[in-house]
């Protein structure tokens, strides 16, 4: 259950009941674990129990929270990753988990923007999948055609609240394949947006990193200097380019809004560093430099899977 805010911000309930029917799915179902963002949520565990198939119920028997960061790529982020350990499971335990995900940002850093992806289909059949978002009235919401096996959609009013609720039963499971494409691509799942289109989510965008596209003079100097004797706008271009994927290290620091936001050409440049938007940010600016249009676009990549153009969103 989500409840979104008239600013964006969000409150989100989950209730997670599973049961393993095999040694190997209970040796698995005995951790349990989730990410959120440290900086700007919340994580309240309110329960988490196993009701063993004999009668006896028994409390997990640890929780705690840990980085994601992956330093084998250079990956850091303000993700963490909140997990519950459960006592030792058999085949037919039941084991039931809620817990709450609250955005405690004192300002949304996406304007007023709320979007989110909820998959309610998974590798494993689901008995009931349920998705409730309870939204103000005063806010349009957009949603995807729901790709999940008999989903059913009601909608009702509030004095001040749209509420919105999805539910399916006996959702099949997608059964695993060699070389399939990646599960964000294939499993059943709802998509809601506030953005009318993408003509509003890049305005919002590109008022965000607008900014971030300022060269100073070492960047001027090396510009000129990469280019030097060059005639063709593509020689320019290559050389711009060999020159940024050479010498500037991959190494993503995406905290917060750094999650979308570049950092600005210039530090950059003066880091000899940055993950794949700064080095983006660096070469449209250098190129810029050099006379020759040029601009950033917002891709999702192929590593991630194929997803649906509608809602415009940023949660894809």
């Amino acid at each position: 259950v989500t409840t979104v805010f008239p600013n964006g911000l969000a409150s989100r309930f989950h209730q997670i009941v599973y049961q393993p029917l095999t040694d190997a799915s209970a040796a698995d179902g005995r951790e349990y674990g989730f990410s959120f963002e440290a900086d700007s949520e919340a994580v309240q565990l309110r329960g988490a129990r196993v009701y063993h198939a004999n009668g006896q119920t028994e409390d997990a028997t640890e929780s705690g929270e840990g980085d994601v960061n992956d330093p084998s790529i250079a990956m850091y982020t303000s993700a963490r990753a909140y997990y519950v350990h459960f006592p030792r499971l058999s085949p037919g335990d039941v084991v039931e988990l809620k817990y709450r995900v609250e955005d405690v940002s004192s300002r949304n850093e996406y304007a007023d923007y709320f979007g989110e992806v909820t998959y309610m289909q998974s590798a494993e059949p689901i008995a009931h999948a349920e998705y409730v978002l309870i939204t103000p009235k005063s806010r349009t919401f957009y949603f995807n055609k729901p790709n999940v096996p008999g989903i059913q959609q009601k909608t009702a009013e509030t004095a001040t609240d749209r509420i919105y609720r999805f539910t399916a039963d006996d959702v099949p499971p997608i059964e695993p394949e060699a070389r399939q494409p990646p599960y964000a691509e294939l499993l059943g799942h709802v998509h809601v947006s506030t953005y009318k289109d993408w003509d509003a989510m890049g305005q919002w965008y590109w008022g965000l990193v607008k900014d971030q596209f300022v060269a100073d003079d070492e960047v001027r100097r090396r510009v000129n200097d990469v280019t030097k004797g060059l005639k063709t706008n593509e020689e320019k271009v290559r050389a711009i380019y060999d020159y940024v994927v050479q010498k500037t290290r991959y190494v993503a620091l995406e905290f917060g809004i750094h999650g979308f936001k570049p950092y600005r050409c210039a530090q950059i440049f003066a880091r000899g560093f940055g993950d794949c938007k700064d080095k983006a940010t660096l070469i449209v600016t250098m190129i810029k430099e050099a006379g020759i249009p040029a601009t950033i676009v917002v891709v999702r990549t192929g590593l991630k899977g194929d997803f649906e153009t509608f809602p415009a969103s940023l949660a894809p």
